[in-house]
């Protein structure tokens, strides 16, 4: 699996990290991919993340394909779930990585912290950009 936490990482740390997913889980294109509480990144496959806009019509936010990541929003913190969700566009396969086992991996490997730290502030760059 191919995934940004995993940048930097040696072998043996790369099979750790592994292990701490579940999956694969294997989806239909149509079906519902997010999990709230839970970092999905897509093996196989591609999705649309979906906003509800005001007048109840579903936006497009981003299209997603293999080792995209979605429901980073969803983790550390307190989230009621929103009203985005996730939409496989063709038959898919997703790793999921609930927070619970991202907070032990960044306890058993420090690097993952680092990764996921410039995942966040990319986005955070890509949405400044949007709002400017």
């Amino acid at each position: 699996m191919n995934c940004f936490l995993f940048e930097g990482l040696n072998e043996q740390e790369k099979q750790e990290a592994l292990k701490s997913f579940a999956g694969p889980v294997s989806f239909k294109k149509g079906d519902e991919l997010y999990k709230v509480g839970a970092l999905g990144v897509l093996e196989k496959g591609s999705g649309r993340v979906l906003r509800c806009g005001a007048m109840g019509e579903k936006v497009t936010m981003r299209s997603l394909s293999a080792a995209d990541v979605f429901g980073a929003a969803s983790m550390f913190g307190q989230w009621e779930e929103g009203m985005s969700s996730v939409i496989a566009m063709s038959d898919s396969v997703v790793y999921y990585l609930s927070e619970a086992a991202l907070k032990e991996l960044i306890e058993k490997i420090p690097k993952v912290a680092i990764n996921y730290i410039e995942f966040l502030a990319g986005r955070i760059r890509f949405l400044n950009l949007k709002v400017d």
